[in-house]
């Protein structure tokens, strides 16, 4: 009996030992990760202070090119994608837009008519919107 509670408490003592071994190789771990993290921000911010310099030094070409501007950016913003998006991935844009503003979805929806003449009104600019997008991409 007493060699059965010594030898429980022998393990306990070793899960404890091993638990609090793991722990600390967690912690370890994490102090580890985070020192690399701090360095590699270190190393960012340098080579972006250096590239910075060098091409305000030599009047050199700025740091990212300018993007293009599609002509109908208003109507890729009304509908919320990208010029440069899929044409799924317009045509999703736009059917999310028709969804938010349509006015008989609205309606069901119990919201007062105030409030659904205005969607109205964005709806059509979203329909409008949506074909000179059709137009330019040819779908």
């Amino acid at each position: 009996m007493a060699r059965e509670e010594a030898r429980r408490r022998e393990a306990a003592r070793r899960a404890e030992a091993e638990r609090r071994a793991e722990e600390r190789r967690q912690r370890e771990a994490r102090r580890w990760q985070e020192e690399s993290d701090r360095a590699e921000a270190r190393t960012r911010d340098y080579q972006k202070r250096m590239w910075d310099w060098f091409h305000a030094r030599f009047n050199d070409s700025p740091r990212q090119p300018p993007r293009k501007v599609s002509p109908l950016q208003a109507e890729y913003d009304l509908l919320g994608c990208q010029p440069d998006a899929t044409d799924e991935a317009a045509r999703g844009a736009y059917r999310a837009a028709a969804k938010k503003y349509h006015p008989d979805i609205l309606r069901a929806g119990g919201m007062p008519e105030a409030e659904v003449s205005k969607a109205s009104a964005m709806m059509a600019k979203v329909n409008e919107a949506w074909e000179k997008i059709r137009k330019e991409r040819g779908i």
